[in-house]
């Protein structure tokens, strides 16, 4: 009987061991490390991140400001500005799920815009309802002292 739970104890040793190293060589990094809950409007994007999404195969370039928003780069947002500011705020399609940054569309508009002093600053995050784009803006403007002088909320199909 001592020998049979010395084999045992020897080969459960053995399978945890190798499931350990077999977790650390094959399995991926999280390509969500960015994403985050959030107590007021349920969840969105950690602050100033530098990190890699994927969309099926495709891996891209996340940035996320310091008040955690997707942007080009990560860096410390002002709340006021003396600039004109847009604020996006949308669901997966707005983020730019799957596309890097500048070939979003608030990347887009941000690059068409900024040449005429107006900031585009986006706050879109992937599942955003109305309730949680309200919230969000709420939050930000209400709560952050953000300031912005237009909010902009792309509405598509899925969104009915």
């Amino acid at each position: 009987m001592k020998k049979i739970l010395i084999r045992l104890l020897v080969s459960l040793a053995i399978f945890i061991g190798l499931d350990l190293l077999v977790g650390i060589f094959l399995i991926p990094e999280s390509f969500a490390s960015f994403r985050t809950g959030h107590y007021y409007y349920h969840h969105g994007l950690l602050p100033s991140q530098d990190a890699q999404a994927a969309w099926g195969a495709l891996i891209y370039p996340v940035h996320t400001n310091s008040m955690g928003m997707m942007d080009s780069a990560a860096y410390r947002l002002k709340k006021q500005t003396d600039n004109r500011r847009i604020l996006v705020l949308g669901d997966s399609h707005s983020e730019g799920v799957g596309v890097p940054y500048p070939h979003t569309f608030s990347g887009r508009l941000a690059r068409i815009l900024e040449p005429h002093g107006i900031e585009v600053i986006n706050a879109s995050a992937i599942s955003y309802s109305q309730k949680i784009e309200y919230l969000k803006a709420e939050y930000l403007i209400g709560k952050k002292g953000l300031e912005v002088d237009e909010i902009l909320v792309p509405v598509d199909i899925s969104d009915i």
